[in-house]
């Protein structure tokens, strides 16, 4: 097994906590291409802590095609950014955490002080 393969595991799995974390509306770009899916699907959820997200995630089958591809888009964009910051930082302090529902971004969070600068710069944006 190649020795990067159980961080991108890691990181694939984490990425949607990642996504959810974000604010899917803070560019134009995310509007224009999930503005009117927002308003279809999750107009009435409460925004902050990931609930949006989560709630166009669940949704995603019914996304328009602008939406999926923003949101892939998005989601390749921030696994490389979490792989290329905190690779190290999973490794050290959470290889044995089981992946998902954001359990190794949890973790990387309660190891906030020991972490790299790179991993702990991007867990600022989250």
């Amino acid at each position: 097994m190649h020795r990067s393969y159980p961080v991108l595991l890691l990181a694939a799995s984490t990425c949607l906590a990642i996504i959810v974390s974000v604010s899917a509306y803070a560019s134009d770009e995310a509007g224009k291409a999930c503005g009117a899916d927002y308003q279809k699907f999750c107009a009435g959820v409460k925004p902050g802590e990931g609930r949006i997200g989560r709630c166009l995630m669940q949704h995603r089958q019914d996304l328009s095609n602008a939406c999926q591809s923003y949101l892939t888009k998005v989601t390749q964009t921030l696994v490389h950014e979490f792989v290329a910051a905190c690779q190290h930082d999973v490794v050290q302090y959470c290889r044995k955490v089981k992946p998902g529902e954001g359990r190794v971004l949890n973790c990387l969070k309660d190891q906030h002080d020991s972490l790299s600068s790179t991993c702990q710069q991007l867990l600022h944006k989250l």
